[in-house]
């Protein structure tokens, strides 16, 4: 069609009249859409008010399939899966995804270990925890105040609590009226796997751990020893240790352990059934190379800490027969502080030779051995052999050179 217009005028006014018309058009076109987008919407509420949550989530698949793909999950995956979606976080609110927490070294989890995603997984429980798993979290707990709040308002369900290699420092580890209290509150605890401290005037005590029927539920994976000698006899602690196989690390702290029953003791104690022996503040000499020696050649350890309080330990004629043991030994870490080390440089450069091209060592800490105070030309050759080690990938730590 044609359009043929008398004057200008009139052409102008026409063109005016179709801009109108045209906004027009679009304001009702928009309007209209609004109001499809409203009655969608209406019509989807009422859809969704007749379906069941799990119709919801991950329909069409079975409620229960859906359940156990996200028990799979890791706990950290799993609370930030509620934030996917409003039919994700209803799902995940029921208790019945909450009861087993697994937060140990092993469970997949990436976030970092606080306790805040400790008490954001084990809230979600509503009071129904029965397993919590805080295996391995070596040190996350800067105090044990945490653990226990989570305990405290889950006692009533809770089943099973392994808590091993998880406090540091050893103030941090549950002590004997913690454990009384749990299981006085958990009438369902069937197994806590644990480690276990106690201040050296309750040495005893923590021994009853391990001797009184009441506590057959308590399986220590790691106890701590105060040996003062009017109130414990550590050859008597370790035959009463020996009978409980769930223990692997020991930590002895405090009195000189001079005494060759003693020593002879942790060694064959050692030897039978433990994994990590730490002992603290003990002042061994040399008179304790032998059982020592004894110990690194039964290949039984992954861990030694000796902290001698500045008291010389690798000298005289067991030094050679020491370090062959090491050389020998299965050791992963090697922990040698405060024992004057580097004053014998020649008995100290034999126990780094030892450590060049072990198999299985990749820690060794040499903190507070004096090498500072070493001559210059000793001191020149410990560091090049302490680079030697690093070169090798070893993690050294000794004051002069410290190196992940």
């Amino acid at each position: 069609m044609i359009l043929a217009f008398s004057s200008p005028v009139a052409a102008l006014r026409m063109s005016d009249e179709l801009a109108v018309l045209s906004a027009a058009r679009r304001r009702l076109a928009d309007e209209l859409a609004a109001a499809e987008a409203e009655l969608a919407g209406a019509e989807l509420e009422h859809f969704c008010g007749t379906l069941s949550l799990e119709q919801l989530v991950l329909a069409p698949l079975p409620s229960e399939l859906v359940r156990l793909v996200f028990l799979l999950l890791p706990v950290d995956a799993r609370l930030r899966s509620r934030e996917v979606c409003r039919g994700w976080c209803a799902f995940l609110a029921d208790p019945r995804l909450w009861q087993v927490c697994d937060l140990s070294a092993t469970s997949g989890v990436l976030a970092p270990r606080t306790h805040a995603l400790l008490q954001a997984a084990c809230a979600r429980a509503q009071g129904t925890l029965e397993v919590l798993d805080v295996t391995s979290w070596r040190g996350a707990f800067n105090h044990k105040e945490a653990l226990l709040q989570v305990l405290r308002s889950n006692a009533l369900s809770l089943l099973e609590l392994r808590a091993w290699d998880t406090f540091i420092p050893l103030s941090s580890k549950l002590g004997v009226d913690d454990v009384d209290a749990l299981l006085a509150a958990a009438p369902r605890l069937r197994a806590l796997q644990c480690d276990a401290g106690a201040h050296a005037e309750e040495a005893p005590s923590a021994l009853s751990l391990l001797q009184q029927p009441r506590y057959s539920r308590v399986h220590l994976q790691a106890l701590c020893l105060f040996p003062r000698i009017e109130v414990l006899d550590v050859p008597a602690a370790a035959a009463s240790i020996a009978r409980h196989p769930s223990l692997v690390r020991l930590e002895v702290v405090g009195e000189p352990l001079d005494d060759h029953a003693s020593l002879d003791a942790l060694a064959e104690l050692a030897i039978a059934q433990l994994f990590h022996l730490i002992m603290i503040g003990c002042q061994l000499s040399p008179a304790s190379l032998p059982a020592l020696t004894r110990l690194l050649r039964s290949g039984a350890l992954a861990e030694l800490e000796i902290v001698n309080s500045d008291t010389p330990m690798l000298a005289g004629e067991g030094v050679p027969a020491f370090c062959a043991a090491l050389r020998a030994s299965r050791l992963i870490a090697l922990r040698l502080h405060s024992m004057r080390l580097w004053e014998r440089a020649e008995a100290g450069l034999a126990l780094l030779a030892a450590c060049r091209g072990h198999p299985t060592l990749r820690l060794l800490c040499l903190y507070g051995n004096g090498i500072e105070a070493t001559q210059a030309p000793e001191r020149a050759a410990i560091e090049a052999a302490l680079e030697g080690l690093v070169a090798e990938g070893l993690r050294v730590f000794s004051r002069a050179i410290e190196r992940a």
